[in-house]
């Protein structure tokens, strides 16, 4: 009974799959995903990384790297997304030095507190997972330069997903690699600059960064 938008995304180019900071600063003020879908002139995208209220930066993750350049961090702690420079998405082991992710060409890196629900092609056990349906947004990857976004969850933080209707649903698209990013109140889908989904707070909630695809 979730209620869901499934966005499928194919670029020519892996640099049409960008990171933005709200308002481009690590740690400032932040910002809503259609203000900076206007700023950024994005096609479509949605929020990203988990985040502190008091510090305004995104959590969750240890490393953070924006642009190929290593913003915070010395050692992942398994809580990242990467995106590769050829637009391969996966998340490293824990303990993998934030240089060797430099080396291996990581160029972004955003930070999630759920669980991996495919890596490498295999649907990895969520079973001890705890996550209800809930607002959700996640991406996943079938190769590089082709994705799958789901945005789940209306107003009043009613239908989403869970974790296991989200794995099942990217496994049988061909995702090789999945995984949910910030839910609640912040999950956003934006094409355009139109807002397409239900917030589940009834209105859209400032996040400090974005995952987005250009022209």
């Amino acid at each position: 009974n979730g209620v869901y938008w499934i966005t499928h995304v194919v670029i020519n180019n892996p640099d049409q799959l960008k990171a933005g900071l709200s308002y481009d600063d690590f740690g400032g003020i932040r910002e809503k995903a259609t203000s900076a879908a206007k700023r950024l002139n994005w096609v479509v995208g949605g929020n990203a990384s988990y985040f502190s209220y008091e510090t305004g930066e995104p959590a969750c993750a240890s490393v953070f790297i924006r642009d190929s350049n290593l913003i915070k961090g010395s050692e992942a702690n398994g809580n990242e997304v990467c995106v590769l420079k050829d637009g391969t998405i996966y998340t490293p082991e824990k303990g993998v030095s934030a240089q060797e992710l430099l080396d291996i060409g990581v160029r972004d890196i955003f930070g999630t507190s759920d669980p991996i629900l495919i890596q490498d092609g295999e649907c990895k056990d969520i079973s001890k997972a705890k996550g209800n349906a809930y607002p959700r947004c996640a991406i996943g990857m079938v190769s590089p330069g082709e994705y799958y976004m789901i945005t789940a969850g209306s107003k009043d933080y009613k239908g989403g997903l869970t974790f296991k209707q989200m794995q099942d649903i990217f496994n049988k698209l061909g995702c090789k690699y999945a995984r949910s990013l910030d839910g609640g109140g912040s999950a956003t889908l934006v094409f355009g600059d139109k807002l397409i989904n239900n917030p589940a707070a009834g209105s859209e909630r400032p996040v400090v960064d974005f995952i987005y695809f250009t022209k």
